[in-house]
């Protein structure tokens, strides 16, 4: 039970309660007559405590039903073979990472637009928008509705042409996102290309839920560090344009686009960006809490097989 929940809960009884006490009060007043007062009043300010609560808990709601559903087989086994980051995790999170994924798909729209939209894609999906924010607790994407699917890259005119240049676009007040198709499943084909349209456009609409996509995750640090991760962010885009840097070049372009494509560089090569941006990858690691190359290294060293220890005589 994260922490949105019970804080909805107990917001949810004290405004029905605040909302049924002033219904009641103002029937008290209007009415003369003393048996109405007797049945109208507390039956009229029970019905609004109900309905108050019902609508404030209603997301709450319908999500326990969405986490209530058996998780498909074949989930597992599509994210263990397309997805390195959840073949990577331990057998607890990986259950915890179904149950986010259930609950995002459960809760989020994926329409294709010219395009069929299967199993996998939706996975992957919903894979994209959990890994940046899989240890960062009570995260919810309250400003994203809907993911429309194209079938191939696509202009900002929204055309759509193998050769066009756009592969993800999220739109500033908007509760909707466009990815590529092709993109997408490009995207987890090379785990350390320091790629993933997914995760890029998935930054962008966490970056906006303080209410404006401007690059600061200002929800995720505190103001000092708030304050360090601009001055990081300016140095590195200077670093860009002077052709010092090995960070994808669109960085330069705003703050907005060098936040998502240094976190495409963190979750996919953790390891080489700490050998070559060092506080860069420092405050990603604050901003995402995850120790990305712990995680990569200890299940690499799981997977090899142990020295038998030669006993002394």
């Amino acid at each position: 039970m994260n922490k949105r929940y019970i804080i909805t809960i107990v917001f949810s009884h004290i405004m029905s309660f605040l909302a049924a006490g002033i219904t009641a009060v103002i029937l008290l007043g209007v009415m003369s007559d003393d048996n109405c007062k007797i049945i109208a009043a507390p039956a009229s300010a029970a019905a609004v405590y109900l309905l108050l609560y019902l609508y404030f808990t209603k997301k709450y709601r319908r999500r326990r039903k969405i986490a209530a559903r058996d998780i498909p087989g074949t989930w597992h086994g599509i994210l263990e073979k397309k997805v390195y980051y959840y073949s990577r995790l331990s057998e607890a999170e990986k259950t915890r990472f179904l149950k986010d994924v259930q609950i995002f798909l459960g809760e989020k729209r994926i329409t294709g637009v010219k395009t069929d939209v299967d199993e996998e894609i939706r996975l992957l999906l919903a894979a994209s928008a959990i890994i940046p924010v899989f240890n960062i607790p009570d995260w919810e994407y309250d400003r994203l509705g809907e993911i429309l699917v194209y079938p191939e890259n696509f202009t900002k005119d929204f055309s759509t042409g193998k050769n066009e240049n756009v592969l993800g676009m999220v739109f500033p007040n908007s509760y909707s996102m466009i990815i590529s198709k092709p993109a997408l499943i490009k995207s987890f084909a090379n785990h350390n290309d320091s790629f993933n349209v997914g995760i890029h456009e998935f930054i962008h609409k966490l970056d906006g839920e303080d209410g404006e996509i401007d690059g600061i995750p200002a929800l995720l640090l505190d103001q000092k560090t708030i304050r360090r991760f601009i001055e990081v962010t300016d140095n590195e885009i200077q670093k860009i344009i002077a052709g010092r840097s090995d960070i994808n070049p669109y960085g330069a372009t705003s703050r907005v686009e060098f936040f998502a494509v240094a976190a495409e560089y963190y979750f996919e090569n953790p390891r080489k960006m700490k050998e070559r941006h060092p506080e860069l990858h420092s405050l990603m690691r604050k901003i995402f809490r995850q120790n990305l190359i712990s995680l990569f290294s200890d299940s690499i060293k799981s997977m090899m097989p142990r020295r038998k220890r030669r006993s002394r005589k």
